[in-house]
This record gives structure tokens, C-alpha cells and sequence, in this order.
């Protein structure tokens, strides 16, 4: 900045020196009289403070100002570096403090009025050392014919006519100097209002670039987190499931075989579902496809059927001993209620929201099962209102005194919270007064619902990630296999989040999903819809007003806090709406063209033979594009382009508003894609070349190149050897030619240059895309790297269960095929193995999600490996079990 400052000053000096060695003599001022010399010296001291004018705006204004007040005392009236106090005035406004913005133009204001008056004494008074007449010059001389002014200093008169010229001039200069500070004041205030965006959005780009690394480790983070809250719905519910059937049929299934075989086929089913969950879990991109609140009756009628296992073995006559601190057998009588209060709309649900009110129920009757006790009345209690599902678990259980046997709160609640707040809902929990425990949610339906983060540490402070493109998942998506993305109008006003489609890994078999209102019968028979040709559609005028609409820009403010002038708020507002500014300045530039239609050659054009009519047509054809240059730069270019070929084949005259071509030139390529500059480039070539064929068919005497294509000569050519008429030619070709090169180069080192407030915008929507493609990596990474040795894990655990159940299972066959009853001590054995192992894997499993929650991802071990990418290598598993300190 400063190098460039000084190599500006350093010309203008250069500059000064040229004007003031054609201007010949110099202006005196209010003491003396100076030559050209002197003046050029006074110039290239007054030119110094450019130097510095954007390194200390209000120290290189102060300066000039100083040198300024010197030269209205003993130096020249007026030299033409006095023209740069408006660049300094303009540099302090822009690049200064805003406090003292005021105070800056206050001083300009009061140096051009005093500049005026000493411009105009020393005009029309003349020097004082060097006056005009001497008293003794006025001897013998007739003064009636001398200037008024001229006998101040010679004969001591200072008469009314010689004030009323002073006045009269120096009102004149007023006027002028003052005119050029408002202007420069406004273009000031304009500019520094785009500055104060620019670098607002130069720091948002900048934390972006910086936030990349914090914002993977985020993703990983929250990928783990979710891994763990599925693995938790997935897992633990089912284990609940197991124990309690183990510990029922332990009892039950000694006086009856028969309910021993249903008992252990129900763990083994039961088993074997949620191992498939795991590999769903893990083996689909995005998570498993979990269900959602039309699936809510299923997951009762789950429960009550563990409820009537329980009661069977009461039935027996038996009671369940006290289980281990981990779960807690449900048992005998307990009840599941379920109340609707009001017209249940699932429809109205988003996504996240409801398979978040399905995972809040499973982990409510999962913990009435582990933790309630005997005897217990489930309640649940759902009122649609036209803005919510307030939603309630309650029981009549332990409540608070279910800890008194030593159990640690899990991560369930932990889980749901999240999923919840994910919905946009709240969500408490606790026990009840009077004994119990009570979950309740609120989770707003439709147009009420509020995106929020969905995943794990740091997320609920950061905005929901961009859909994640296809094959990969966003590192913050829910346990339904879609992404959180945002919030979308349908066309019954209603606000949705829209389902990204999500492809398996491998080919895993899905669940039949409920048929929705308004699936067709295609979709109700569980096949795929037959593929139909889908006819464009007209959009709406809603759409297209949306298409057609600026994009939003951010806008800054001061930093002292004041409000922004009017100039500034002005200046803010065409940027925001940028599109109705373009509009009106084009329109305004057509009418100025159409009413003077100029020829780059012949000058105006004449009505009365209908060259005014075509030159009309002309301006409006190839500058309407111009309206849409910075909404639709490259659309409006290729406008123009088509519109200037199809005048120059058709047409007589090039007019002086071809040359606005530029604009839609400069705007495609600082404004469209990085790639614009090459077709727009060989499109300049064309039509430079077009050009050229244009200048030749003229000279050969053809008013277009469609008349040259047809030979239908209307007048001679210019004469001429065909050499130097194809020289002239070319020489036209080049210089429209180098024109656009030129053009295309300034808006490349414009976009480069990072000083325009929609590149700027289109640099931080591809960070924030980027951004979101390395959470996405972060996250599956993340999930590749843990899934296998949690698959293991969880598997093995839940193989030796169903290995236990199906021995149980052998064991009966072999006795029924010897026709012999099995012993009740052999069943009672089978069914203890069954629950010893079911509740080694929860164990386990608590062990693997305290590690998942607690130990942050599993580059941290290896976080000096490879400082450009932490995501890789990775720490096992059974590095972090270690590091964690939990034990197999």
C-alpha cells in the first residue's frame, strides 16, 4: 500500500511538472510573485503527503492542510497540487477515524473559503510586494480607465466596486471548491460504507479458513456422538429386552417347556434384530434407518409382550431375585397406557423430530423396564395443539430411589436431549413427587419448527452443515440417515426439512416404511413407481420474483457504533439490491443513448432515413442484458454477445453504446464462474473479428456483412489497394481485440484482489461448501475408523447371545426327541447364561459409549502424525479402552 501510494505520488509530481511547463507563467500570490519554478517546487512538497495518505490518512491530511495555510501566507494563490487535498480529504473519510470525520471536512471547508478569498486578492489586488501599480506608476496617469482593485496598494483606495469584484470572485471560487468537497465527501462516504462490508466479509472469509481444522475435529466429534446414541437406541433397548425375558423365563420356563422354547426363539429374534441394526447402523451411509412415530405402537406392543413374560412367570408361582445394579427386572402387572388428546398429524413432523419422539418413548419404557421396578403403570400422553406434540412417559415406579442400589445415570437421556434439541423441541426429565418418573418433551410441528445443530461437542453453536453430496453423509446427521439441511416452504406453507436421499453401502436390506398420506398406490404396494417423463414446469410468479431477487448481503456497521448517514445507507442499500440498481442505471443509460445516437464513424444518425429507428434498436438490444450483469453475469453476457453478432451481420452502424459491451464483459468474468474469462475470451476474439469483417465489407462498399454475404453493393468503397484496406481492417480487429483482453485482465485482478463485496459473498458460500465437504470427510472417516472394532465388539457379545439362546433352544429339541421333559435345573442354567451374558454385553456396551462420549476422536493419540491431515492414522479402539482406563 505504502509502495504504491508513493509510486502515485512520485507521477503526479511528474504530471505537475508537464502542466506547469506547458502553462507558461505562474500564479501570484497574496505577498509575492512566483514564477513556474517556485510553483513546481510548491507542488512537489504539497504532493509528499500522498505518499502516506492510506498508511496515516489524518497525519498526511494535517500535513497538507499545514502545508496548505503556509502557501495562502507566503506562497503561490493556487497550484494545481492544491486539487489533492480532495484525495486527502477523500483518504481521511474513507480510511481515518469516523470521529473525526466531521471535523476533517469542517477544515477543508473553512481552508476553501479562505483559499477562495486569497485566489481572488491575489487576482484582482495583485501581490503586495509585487503589486500591479506603484505609487509611482499612478503619476500623471489617467485612473479612470484602471481596474478598481488595481489601486489598493498603489494610491491606498479600497473603494465599494473593488469589494463588490472581490466578493463577487471569491463567491464564484466558494462555490466551485465547495461543490467539489460535497462531491468528494459523498464518494467518500459511499466508499467507505463498502469497505466497512468488504472487510466485515474479509474477516468472515478469514475465520473460515482458519476455523477448517476445529471445525473437522467437531464433525469427528459429533460423528461419535451420534454413533454412540445410536448404538445406545439400537443396543441397549434390545438388552433391556433380553435380560428381562432371560430373568422372567429363568423362572417361568422351569414348570413349562413350552414357555422356555417361545421365551428363548423371542431373545434369539430379539438378538438377531438388533445385530443387524448394528451392521444397518454402521453399513449405511448416515446411520441406521431407524423408525419413527408411526412405528410407536410397535414399539409398545414390544414392551407389553416383555411385560407378559414377566407376568408368566409370576403365573408359575415364582419371583425374580434382585438383578445386578444394570438393569432391573420389570415384572409383574406392569401396565402400558397410551392417550392421544387431540388429532394426531405425524405429517406435520419433520424428519429429525419424528424419529426424535420415537427414540424419546424407546428410552423412556427401556428405562421403566431397567430401573422402575415391580408393579409399574406407564403412561403415555400425547396432546396435538396446531403448533406442537407435547409429548409425556410417566410411571409409578422407584423413581428417585431407583439410584439407592448403586446404578451411574447412562447416556439414553443424554441422547434424547440431543435428538430433541435437534427437532427444535425441549426436553426434562426427572422423578416424580410422590414417586415415578416423568420425561416430557415439546416439539413444535410445521412452520414452528427451528433447525438446530444436531451431533455432538460444540455443535449446538455452530449452523446445521450443508446436505452432504451423494455417497456421503453430513457429520452432524440423524439417526434416520438424513441430513439436517435447511428449512424449506411446501406448498402448504408449511416448513419441512427436506429428505436427502441416501445410498447404501452395501446392499442392506430396508424396512418397509409406512405408507404416508398422499403416496400413490405404488407406494402402498411396496414396489418402485414405473419412471414416468417428467414435463417442465412454468414457475410461479413467487418463484420467479425469488429467482430474479438479489441474493442477501450482510452488512456491517461503524466501529464507534454510530448510525450510518444517509450517503452510507444509500450506498448499503444498492448494494443489497444490487439487481434493482442495475436496472435503473441501465434504463437511465438507454434513454441517454437512444436520445443520442451516436455513430463510432459518421457521427449522429439521421432520422428521416430510418438510421435513428435501427440505432434505437440497436441501444436497447445489446444494452437491456445489462440489467441482470451481476445477478446473471454470464447469462447477460451471451446476451450481448448474440445481440452484437446479429448487428454486426445485419446491420449498417457501430454506435458509440457498443462500447457498454465492456460492462457485460467485466461482470461475466468477475462475477461468474473462475472459468468465465475463457469462453468469454474467445467470444471477444469472434466478435473482434466480426468487427474487422464488418470494417472490410464497408470499404469494399457493402452497408453490412449480410449484404457483403449476399454481393448487393449499395455504394463505391473507400478506394483503396485491398492491402491496406485489410490492414485497416485488422488494425480495427486488434483494437476491439486488445479493448476486451484488457477488460477481461482488470476483472481478473479484480476478483483476485478480494475487494468486491459479491466475490467476496461467492468466496465464503464455496469455503462454507468446502467447509461442509470436510466435516463430511471428517465424519465418515471418523466412523470407518471406529466401526469395525465396534461391530466387533458388540457383535461378538450379542453372537454369544444368541449362541446361548440357540443352545437353550437345542437342548429342548433333544429332549422333546427323546421324549423326555427337560430338567427345570437345565432351563433355569440355559436362561441364567443367557442373562449373564446379556448383561456382560451392556456392560461392555456402557464401557464402549463412556469412551465414544468422553475421549474426543481417535486422532489424539496420533496428533503429531501427520499435521496437515489429523484425521489419519488412527488410534484403535482398544488403544482408546486403554487410554480411557475401562477394562474388558
Amino acid at each position: 500500500m505504502l509502495v504504491m501510494d508513493s509510486i502515485t505520488a512520485l507521477l503526479l509530481t511528474l504530471v505537475f511538472g508537464l502542466l506547469f511547463g506547458s502553462a507558461g507563467s505562474g500564479f501570484s500570490g497574496p505577498l509575492f510573485s512566483y514564477g513556474t519554478g517556485w510553483q513546481m517546487l510548491w507542488s512537489t512538497a504539497m504532493t509528499a503527503p500522498t505518499a502516506t495518505r492510506r498508511l496515516w490518512p489524518q497525519g498526511s491530511a494535517l500535513a497538507f492542510a499545514a502545508m496548505a495555510v503556509l502557501q495562502l501566507i507566503v506562497g503561490p494563490s493556487m497550484v494545481f497540487a492544491d486539487f489533492l487535498s480532495l484525495l486527502l480529504l477523500y483518504s481521511v473519510i474513507v480510511y481515518g477515524d469516523p470521529r473525526n470525520t466531521k471535523a476533517f471536512i469542517v477544515l477543508a471547508s473553512a481552508l476553501g473559503v479562505l483559499a477562495s478569498a486569497v485566489i481572488s486578492w491575489s487576482a484582482l489586488v495583485g501581490p503586495y510586494f509585487e503589486p500591479y501599480m506603484r505609487p509611482a506608476d499612478i503619476s500623471g496617469v489617467d485612473l479612470n480607465g484602471m481596474p478598481e482593485c488595481w489601486l489598493v496598494y498603489a494610491d491606498g483606495r479600497f473603494t465599494g466596486q473593488c469589494a463588490q469584484n472581490l466578493m463577487q470572485q471569491t463567491a464564484v471560487y466558494a462555490a466551485a471548491i465547495l461543490s467539489c468537497i460535497v462531491a468528494t465527501v459523498i464518494a467518500a462516504f459511499w466508499q467507505r460504507a463498502r469497505l466497512i462490508t468488504i472487510r466485515m466479509m474479509q474477516e468472515r472469509n478469514d475465520a473460515l479458513q482458519a476455523s477448517e481444522a476445529e471445525e473437522r475435529r467437531i464433525a469427528a466429534l459429533a460423528e461419535r456422538a451420534r454413533i454412540a446414541r445410536d448404538m445406545h437406541d439400537v443396543v441397549a433397548h434390545t438388552l433391556s429386552i433380553i435380560i428381562v425375558q432371560s430373568d422372567g423365563g429363568r423362572y417361568a420356563g422351569a414348570h413349562d417347556p413350552a414357555v422356555a422354547r417361545h421365551t428363548m426363539e423371542t431373545i434369539r429374534h430379539e438378538s438377531e434384530r438388533a445385530l443387524h441394526d448394528m451392521k444397518r447402523l454402521f453399513g449405511v451411509f448416515g446411520g441406521s434407518m431407524h423408525a419413527d412415530y408411526t412405528d410407536i405402537d410397535a414399539l409398545v406392543e414390544q414392551a407389553r409382550a416383555a411385560v407378559a413374560s414377566s407376568s408368566e412367570s409370576s403365573s408359575a408361582g415364582t419371583t425374580s431375585p434382585v438383578s445386578s445394579p444394570a438393569v432391573s427386572a420389570s415384572s409383574v402387572d406392569s401396565r402400558i397406557d397410551r392417550h392421544i388428546d387431540g388429532t394426531a398429524r405425524p405429517e406435520l413432523l419433520s424428519v429429525t423430530a419424528s424419529a426424535a419422539v420415537y427414540h424419546l418413548v424407546q428410552e423412556s419404557l427401556t428405562n421403566v423396564r431397567k430401573y422402575a421396578g415391580p408393579n409399574v403403570h406407564v403412561v403415555i400422553g400425547e396432546r396435538w395443539s396446531d403448533h406442537a406434540l407435547d409429548i409425556t412417559v410417566t410411571d409409578d415406579g422407584r423413581g428417585a430411589s431407583s439410584a439407592l442400589d448403586g446404578h451411574q445415570p447412562g447416556y439414553g437421556l443424554l441422547g434424547m436431549r440431543e435428538r430433541v434439541e435437534a427437532a427444535g423441541g425441549t426436553v426434562t426429565s426427572g422423578p416424580r413427587v410422590g414417586g415415578g418418573f416423568a420425561v416430557h418433551a415439546v416439539i413444535p410441528l410445521g412452520a414452528a419448527v427451528t433447525v438446530k445443530p444436531y451431533g455432538g461437542i460444540g455443535a449446538a453453536a455452530r449452523p446445521a452443515p450443508a446436505a452432504a453430496p451423494t455417497g456421503q453423509v453430513s457429520p452432524i446427521a440423524s439417526s434416520t440417515g438424513q441430513a439436517d439441511s435447511s428449512v424449506i416452504s411446501t406448498e402448504r406453507g408449511e416448513r419441512r426439512h427436506p429428505v436427502t436421499s441416501v445410498l447404501p453401502r452395501h446392499d442392506v436390506p430396508a424396512r418397509p416404511r409406512p405408507v404416508r398420506p398422499g403416496n400413490d398406490a405404488y407406494a402402498s404396494a411396496g414396489i418402485r413407481a414405473p419412471w414416468t417423463p417428467a414435463l417442465p414446469q412454468i414457475p410461479t410468479w413467487s418463484q420467479l420474483r425469488d429467482r430474479l431477487r438479489s441474493k442477501p448481503i450482510a452488512q456491517a456497521v461503524l466501529a464507534n457504533g454510530e448510525p450510518f448517514n444517509w450517503v452510507e445507507r444509500l450506498s448499503q442499500w444498492t448494494e443489497r439490491h444490487y439487481l434493482t440498481t442495475d436496472i435503473i442505471g441501465t434504463l437511465l443509460l438507454i434513454m441517454i443513448m437512444c436520445a443520442n445516437t451516436i455513430s463510432m464513424f459518421d457521427g449522429y444518425l439521421d432520422g428521416v432515413t430510418g438510421e435513428l429507428a435501427v440505432g434505437r434498436f440497436i441501444v436497447v438490444t445489446t444494452m437491456l442484458p445489462l440489467c441482470f450483469r451481476r445477478r446473471f453475469p454470464e447469462g447477460a453476457a451471451l446476451m450481448v454477445v448474440i445481440m452484437s453478432v446479429f448487428q454486426l451481420v445485419m446491420f449498417e452502424p457501430v454506435l458509440l453504446s457498443n462500447l457498454f459491451a465492456l460492462c457485460a464483459l467485466y461482470s461475466a468474468v468477475l462475477y461468474g464462474r473462475p472459468t468465465a474469462w475463457r469462453w468469454t475470451g474467445v467470444a471477444s476474439i469472434g466478435v473482434a473479428m466480426l468487427f474487422g469483417v464488418k470494417v472490410l465489407a464497408s470499404d469494399y462498399g457493402y452497408a453490412s456483412v449480410l449484404h457483403w454475404m449476399l454481393r448487393s453493393a449499395d455504394y463505391a468503397g473507400i478506394g483503396g489497394s485491398p492491402l491496406r484496406l485489410s490492414f485497416g481492417a485488422a488494425m480495427w480487429s486488434g483494437m476491439i481485440g486488445a479493448m476486451c483482453m484488457g477488460t477481461i485482465l482488470l476483472a481478473r485482478w479484480q476478483r483476485s484482489s478480494g475487494a468486491n463485496v459479491l466475490v467476496l459473498q461467492a468466496r465464503e458460500e464455496a469455503l462454507q461448501a468446502e467447509q461442509s465437504k470436510q466435516k463430511v470427510l471428517a465424519a465418515n472417516m471418523e466412523r470407518e475408523r471406529i466401526s469395525a472394532s465396534i461391530q466387533a465388539e458388540v457383535s461378538d457379545t450379542l453372537a454369544l447371545v444368541i449362541d446361548r439362546a440357540v443352545a437353550g433352544i437345542r437342548m429342548l429339541d433333544e429332549a422333546e426327541a427323546r421324549g423326555e421333559e427337560p430338567s427345570a435345573e437345565s432351563i433355569a442354567a440355559a436362561f441364567a447364561s443367557i442373562g449373564q451374558q446379556g448383561r456382560t454385553a451392556l456392560k461392555h456396551m456402557r464401557q464402549l459409549l463412556s469412551v465414544l462420549r468422553e475421549t474426543g476422536f481417535s486422532d489424539e493419540a496420533h496428533e503429531h502424525a501427520q499435521p496437515e491431515m489429523r484425521l489419519r492414522p488412527a488410534a484403535s479402539l482398544d488403544e482408546q479402552l486403554d487410554a480411557a482406563g475401562t477394562s474388558r
